[in-house]
């Protein structure tokens, strides 16, 4: 997470929880130049709000890819496995930063996510594994 700490300013007003999960993003898009489905993403931070995510990807793309594809927010959906939850959670929303990276294995992209229009009952187990994490957290 600290590499990322300098790059995009802190713009959350609710406290970051650090996570590592397993998750696939689909993306709206009218080019074929970044998959619709990118499927071995990995969740690295959530909101205590459960307003945002950050999302850490490779993919094949070039830095250009990603100013012709977000040049305006983009939707997306991210499917995970909450901790706790027997399901998998669908939580929509709208990609509202992305710092991309070039490296030997092809484009590390970091994705900041406004989870606004993701439905209530998905947001339900997010929102209780948080609470945990901050009881946790309060009686440490």
């Amino acid at each position: 997470m600290a590499e990322w700490s300098g790059i995009v300013p802190e713009r959350r007003r609710k406290r970051r929880y650090e996570v590592s999960l397993a998750a696939s993003v689909k993306i709206a898009s009218s080019t074929a130049t970044v998959p619709f489905e990118i499927k071995d993403a990995m969740i690295r931070d959530v909101s205590n709000a459960g307003v945002g995510l950050s999302l850490s990807l490779r993919t094949p793309a070039t830095r250009s890819d990603f100013s012709k594809l977000f040049l305006r927010r983009r939707a997306c959906h991210i499917f995970c496995r909450v901790p706790g939850s027997d399901h998998t959670s669908c939580l929509s929303g709208t990609i509202i930063w992305v710092e991309p990276r070039m490296t030997a294995h092809g484009s590390e992209v970091h994705l900041g996510v406004s989870l606004e229009d993701t439905d209530p009952r998905e947001l339900a187990d997010l929102k209780s594994f948080l609470r945990l994490k901050e009881n946790r957290d309060d009686t440490s």
